[in-house]
């Protein structure tokens, strides 16, 4: 968790300028969809899709330090309204949303299965 400490945000893969013709063209911002982001620890993507529209979103991350991170960048994005934030380990999310019916029109996953993997499955 001493990344958040180093880095002020860190986009896995690839950011939201490579990313959003996909996203917009599969899950619209104007249908207003419930969007699940796993994993989002650090990633500037979030503040940016916020910007772009999208306005029911869930972010989650298992490091405190990580959904602090993304709290801060919404802050100074003036963005700190439109998320909800959650400390939550993806392998286990059984009673980590009000109830378990709970759904999302939308799960946008980019680096949590690759850390899952790299970690070796441990804790």
């Amino acid at each position: 968790n001493s990344l958040y400490e180093k880095e002020s945000n860190f986009s896995w893969y690839a950011g939201w300028d490579e990313l959003e013709p996909f996203v917009t063209e599969f899950v619209p911002s104007l249908n207003n969809p419930r969007m699940l982001l796993p994993g989002v620890g650090n990633d500037q993507m979030l503040v940016d899709m916020v910007q772009y529209g999208y306005t029911n979103l869930t972010a989650m991350d298992y490091a405190p330090e990580g959904i602090e991170r993304c709290r801060d960048m919404l802050m100074q994005s003036n963005n700190n309204n439109e998320v909800q934030l959650v400390v939550a380990d993806a392998r286990n999310l059984q009673g980590v949303f009000e109830n378990d019916e709970e759904y999302f029109d939308a799960v946008f996953e980019k680096g949590t299965l690759d850390a899952i993997y790299l970690s070796g499955g441990k804790n």
